[in-house]
């Protein structure tokens, strides 16, 4: 399993960030499952490249090890950097939806009545993400 869940994120490390003015920063890289969740440090150089520092697997639901993480935050001087976090299928839900007839500034507000066919139960317990696809 551990072997696996290292294959997923070495595969980010092809990825470019970017990383502003600074020279170097760490990255945090959660892949959180059924089963547990496993943590990446990465590197990131002024060039965007990033290097694969160590991994962590934690067994339990996230809300369970959040305190067991933060031994390795610190270890890896991962506090307050970025931070991607990789979900399970069965833990996200990904629509594609017609672009609506508003301005674009309205967008933001007009979200949750275009998906509420979507989905059953209160829209306050949603988190909705647009991305705009042309």
């Amino acid at each position: 399993m551990l072997a696996v869940i290292q294959a997923r994120l070495k595969a980010l490390t092809s990825h470019r960030l970017s990383v502003g003015r600074r020279r170097n920063a760490n990255v945090a890289v959660l892949d959180i499952g059924d089963q547990g969740t496993a943590i990446a440090a990465l590197e990131c150089d002024k060039a965007s490249h990033l290097t694969f520092k160590a991994v962590d697997y934690f067994n339990g639901p996230v809300d369970d090890i959040v305190e067991s993480l933060q031994p390795f935050i610190q270890k890896h001087q991962l506090e307050g950097g970025s931070c991607a976090i990789v979900l399970p299928p069965n833990q996200y839900h990904l629509f594609f939806i017609d672009a609506p007839k508003l301005p674009q500034a309205e967008w933001r507000e007009a979200m949750p009545w275009l998906c509420k066919d979507f989905f059953m139960g209160l829209l306050t317990t949603l988190l909705l993400m647009l991305f705009l696809y042309q």
